[in-house]
């Protein structure tokens, strides 16, 4: 008979907490808490920027991310995405965007208000932006058109945890490695970005870009493999 007990001794914790499986041979395995779980069980009565090392519990166990590949911004103020999703290399290819209200996502007036007042996030090597409430998960292309598979938020309390995994693989940390992003580059599937050329953060970030592919262009010429 298979017995399962919590590792944490205090019960209000035990949909939070690691589990214990003991198996007939009496060994003990551990098993993760599922992530989308420990995410629907919140409440959402604290400040929205308390809740980044859940957000960062959520990414990283969905998409196998690093946990120090999921950035979130921590100090006050704006300015800066929410949220960010680095490539091995260290580039934010996924911005995004934590809010408690799911007004937000779950009406179209509340998202085309979130992707006016946060496509400022768009840079040059963006390919997607995330958009997180408490029980929704949208997601765009730089262009602020949804992509396929989200026409329509998803509704968290109505999938999986293996469904989402899966319809998020495009996501995943293994999509974002720097061999996927060049392949995809040079088949020309990479969408186009549109970037607002009079703000000069941009101009900054857009001559940057264009160096680090001006310099990976020179290296395929001379026949040698981006690092």
């Amino acid at each position: 008979m298979t017995i399962c007990s919590s590792v944490d001794p205090y019960p209000k914790r035990l949909d939070q907490e690691r589990f214990i499986v003991l198996s007939k041979s009496g060994r003990s395995k551990r098993q993760p808490a599922d992530p989308l779980a420990k995410w629907l069980a919140l409440d959402w009565n604290r400040p929205e920027r308390s809740y980044n090392p859940d957000v960062r519990d959520l990414l990283a166990g969905l998409l196998d991310y690093p946990k120090d590949r999921v950035i979130t911004e921590d100090a006050g103020g704006g300015g800066y995405p929410d949220i960010k999703l680095l490539t091995p290399e260290k580039t934010a290819w996924v911005v995004g965007d934590l809010k408690k209200d799911d007004a937000e996502l779950n009406t179209e007036s509340g998202r085309r208000k979130l992707w006016n007042q946060k496509r400022k996030y768009v840079e040059g090597l963006t390919r997607y932006v995330l958009f997180l409430t408490a029980r929704y998960l949208w997601i765009v292309l730089p262009t602020g058109e949804a992509v396929s598979e989200f026409a329509e938020p998803c509704n968290l309390s109505e999938i999986s945890f293996e469904e989402l995994r899966e319809t998020l693989k495009f996501l995943s940390y293994e999509q974002a490695t720097h061999q996927n992003q060049w392949t995809t580059f040079i088949q020309g599937q990479l969408p186009y970005v549109y970037l607002k050329l009079d703000a000069p953060e941009t101009l900054d970030r857009l001559r940057q870009d264009l160096q680090t592919s001006f310099t990976e262009l020179g290296e395929a010429a001379e026949g040698r493999s981006p690092p």
